[in-house]
C-alpha cells in the first residue's frame, strides 16, 4: 500500500508512501477533512479514519464481487475504477479520466472519445496532405525555373552564335565586294 492518493476539494495529490502520508498528517499538511484512497478501496476516505498508531488505513468492509473472466476475442473499453480512474493507454497505471497528460511515464493522453480521435486524425492527414502538396509545388516550381534559366542560356548562346557568324558573313561579304 504505497500509492496512496489525497483529494483536497478537487484537487488530487499523490501517489505517498504510507509513512510519507503520516508525516504529512503529523505536520498538518493535510486535514482530517481531506480524503484518501488506495488501490482496492471502493471510494473515498475521510484522512479522519486514517490509523496513524497501526500505520495503515482503518480496514475496511470487504465486499465480494463476482469474479468475470473478459472475453479475449472481443476487445472491451477499459472499465473504470469505482473512483472514475480509467487506465493510461501507455502504461496502463491509473488516472484521472481528464488528464492529458500521464504522471507515471509522462505521455500524452489523446482523448478516449472515438469521434474526438477521428476528427484529430482527419486533422492531422490533411495537415500532412497540405504540408506535402505545397514541398511537392515548390520542388516542381524550382526544377521549372531551373529548366528556364537552361533554356535562355541555350537561347542566348545560340544567338551570340547567330550574331558571330552573321558579322563574320558581313566582313567577308564587304572585303569582296568593297575591294575591285
Amino acid at each position: 500500500m504505497n500509492n496512496i492518493y489525497l483529494l483536497r476539494d478537487t484537487e488530487e495529490f499523490g501517489p505517498y508512501a504510507r509513512d510519507t502520508v503520516i508525516q504529512m498528517l503529523a505536520k498538518q499538511q493535510f486535514t482530517p477533512s481531506d480524503r484518501y484512497w488506495y488501490e482496492g478501496m471502493t471510494d473515498w476516505r475521510p484522512l479522519a479514519e486514517f490509523s496513524v498508531a497501526s500505520a495503515r488505513p482503518a480496514p475496511q468492509p470487504k465486499k465480494s464481487y463476482p469474479v468475470r473472466e473478459p472475453q479475449a476475442a472481443q476487445p472491451q473499453a477499459p472499465a473504470a475504477a469505482h473512483d472514475g480512474r480509467v487506465p493510461c493507454p501507455m502504461c496502463g497505471e491509473r488516472v484521472m479520466p481528464s488528464a492529458t497528460l500521464c504522471p507515471f511515464c509522462k505521455q500524452a493522453i489523446f482523448s478516449r472519445d472515438k469521434s474526438t480521435n477521428a476528427v484529430a486524425g482527419v486533422v492531422i492527414f490533411v495537415i500532412l496532405f497540405l504540408v506535402l502538396y505545397y514541398a511537392l509545388t515548390a520542388f516542381t516550381h524550382h526544377e521549372a525555373d531551373k529548366e528556364y534559366e537552361r533554356i535562355s542560356r541555350d537561347a542566348e548562346q545560340q544567338t551570340k552564335k547567330i550574331m558571330r557568324d552573321f558579322e563574320a558573313e558581313t566582313d567577308r561579304l564587304m572585303r569582296k565586294y568593297s575591294n575591285p
